[in-house]
């Protein structure tokens, strides 16, 4: 027996706001408790499915698309592995930072607008 639901419209998170335009969160298959990680969108009524004006921020000119060297084969007795290993814990930690200067800078230059 399938329990009886009711969907509800709830807007978007904001992700950011940049000179006065907000980007929010976009959500996978527009279900709110599946934000998804790249995705945004600045129209607020657009955070579901509409892909019409959602963005990959990675695909961004101004993403910062350096990345540590892949740990593939490295072993916790390699001479690299607790460097590489801080430095993906970091990339990790500073990711959505690094999301967010993208955005900024690319609403800044132009390169993204508001919908």
């Amino acid at each position: 027996m399938t329990m009886p639901y009711k969907e509800v419209y709830v807007q978007p998170r904001v992700f950011l706001t940049c000179k006065g335009i907000k980007v929010y969160h976009t959500y996978k298959d527009g279900d709110y408790d599946y934000p998804m990680e790249n995705w945004f969108t600045s129209d607020k009524d657009d955070g579901g499915n509409e892909y019409d004006s959602h963005f990959d921020a990675r695909e961004l000119s101004t993403f910062d698309k350096s990345r540590p060297e892949s740990m593939s084969g490295i072993t916790k007795r390699h001479p690299k592995f607790k460097s590489l290993t801080k430095q993906w814990s970091e990339y990790h930690r500073t990711y959505d930072d690094r999301l967010k200067t993208a955005i900024r800078e690319a609403i800044k230059s132009g390169e993204l607008k508001a919908k």
